[in-house]
């Protein structure tokens, strides 16, 4: 038996991604790894040989999916046949280094500055790419959530996008 792929998110996810790919090209000193991602969180430091941290890391992860026949909200009914209609939770991302100071000093307030404002010009990024993801299909039903910040971590800091997005496919004829 052949493998059957995802035919309802990995393509939605790959037009997330490209749309991300060309606007965070736009941002002065852009990620160098973009691509997507899997899991609860990612762990920039931890999932190549490469510090993707440091490199800069953009990406589109897989968040949940759920049926939502009155989208963006879950379905709550008993449901006596397949989901007709779901809806899945996509994030974007991007991380790059925090500044780090050499032993016995401080990070200058300029080095946070800095960081700061690149951390801001991928935020934008990603809204453009969410802009670039609704053009590509005006008829799909998206709703874009809070942006937020993340937690400085083994000297990587960024932000995160998630959205949810309307999915009328329904791959139960696959079944059985």
């Amino acid at each position: 038996m052949a493998p059957v792929r995802d035919e309802m998110i990995v393509p939605v996810m790959a037009t997330l991604l490209e749309c991300l790919t060309v606007e965070i090209a736009k941002v002065p000193d852009p990620p160098k790894l973009i691509g997507f991602r899997p899991g609860v969180q990612i762990e920039a430091l931890l999932s190549t040989l490469s510090d993707e941290c440091c490199l800069g890391l953009a990406w589109v992860r897989p968040v949940n999916f759920y049926p939502s026949r009155n989208f963006p909200a879950p379905d709550t009914d008993f449901q006596r046949c397949a989901p007709t209609a779901w809806a899945m939770v996509l994030e974007l991302g991007a991380v790059r280094c925090a500044p780090t100071a050499p032993a016995n000093r401080l990070v200058l307030p300029q080095q946070w500055d800095a960081t700061t404002v690149a951390v801001m010009d991928d935020a934008a990024a990603l809204r453009r790419a969410l802009c670039c993801f609704m053009d590509a299909d005006p008829d799909r039903m998206i709703k874009a959530d809070l942006w937020q910040p993340l937690a400085v971590e083994g000297g990587c800091t960024g932000g995160t996008l998630q959205v949810s997005v309307a999915a009328l496919a329904c791959d139960c004829v696959q079944a059985g």
